[in-house]
């Protein structure tokens, strides 16, 4: 924790995304940063709730900045874009999916028609090269997606899942087929403590009326929640064959894929996959 009147918490993370280690060597790139998030605390030392407030910088090489200094490879002898960049806060509302359209800008990867279709990110360059660019809000929608096996995805539409915008924060947690929703004014109340849904009834009316577009577009992809799996686990059979053993008795009762609750617990804690 830093000594400033923030108290800002500085996360170090070496790995961000697969893209950087596997994406980028393919386009003939080399990419090495540190991503430093800084989260900021209010005056109660609450930290809950306050993605708008998150900046985003990526370290460079010859010195620090919001942007890499230095790509290797095929932009390694030309001029980059975003050469003389002051770090600075930008109030409006950013998420992960924003990672992969900036960072294709900056190495400066043409994505064709079928892999911007799947993007569902902007790109933050925009406002890397200047804070005050126009943006245009937008709103950004979450759901756990946790829900018994083979049963059918609308009976947990509203269980925990929200819509997010720049000062709102619509959520329903204890939801089923029909809503629980509570609103939250994150500008006045980051901490969210106060569930003002009664005092903005035109507020929850319209963002639940997005949030229901949103599931309709979500729901046309669930197509595999009857799918039975296969009987070994991938990612263990992967670990076995490159490690060796295989699985015992308990593991196979947990990787059972014809079961509707996966065991959270084994009859031997003293064996596992590993």
């Amino acid at each position: 924790m830093t000594d400033d009147i923030d108290q800002a918490f500085l996360i170090k993370q070496e790995q961000v995304d697969p893209f950087a280690g596997t994406e980028l060597p393919q386009l003939g790139l080399t990419l090495e940063f540190d991503l430093v998030l800084q989260v900021r605390q209010d005056a109660s030392g609450s930290v809950a709730h306050v993605v708008h407030q998150i900046s985003v910088q990526v370290r460079g090489f010859e010195q620090i900045g919001a942007v890499p200094r230095r790509l290797a490879g095929a932009l390694a002898e030309q001029p980059h874009p975003l050469q003389e960049i002051t770090p600075a806060d930008v109030d409006t509302l950013a998420a992960h999916i924003d990672y992969f359209p900036t960072i294709a800008a900056i190495a400066g990867a043409n994505l064709d028609a079928n892999v911007r279709a799947q993007v569902e990110g902007r790109s933050l360059v925009p406002l890397l090269e200047n804070p005050l660019a126009p943006w245009i809000e937008r709103s950004l929608f979450t759901h756990v997606g946790r829900w018994e096996r083979f049963s059918d995805p609308e009976k947990a539409k509203f269980t925990n899942c929200s819509v997010r915008t720049k000062r709102w924060h619509l959520v329903s947690i204890k939801g089923g087929t029909q809503p629980a929703w509570e609103l939250y004014d994150i500008a006045a109340d980051p901490g969210e403590t106060a569930n003002v849904a009664s005092l903005h009834a035109e507020v929850v009316a319209t963002l639940a009326r997005e949030y229901d577009a949103w599931w309709l577009t979500a729901r046309a992809g669930m197509v595999n929640e009857k799918a039975v799996g296969p009987r070994l686990n991938p990612f263990a059979e992967l670990y076995w064959k490159q490690f060796g053993g295989g699985p015992d008795a308990d593991d196979l009762r947990i990787m059972e894929p014809s079961q509707t609750r996966i065991p959270t617990e084994r009859a031997n804690p003293a064996t596992s996959v590993r």
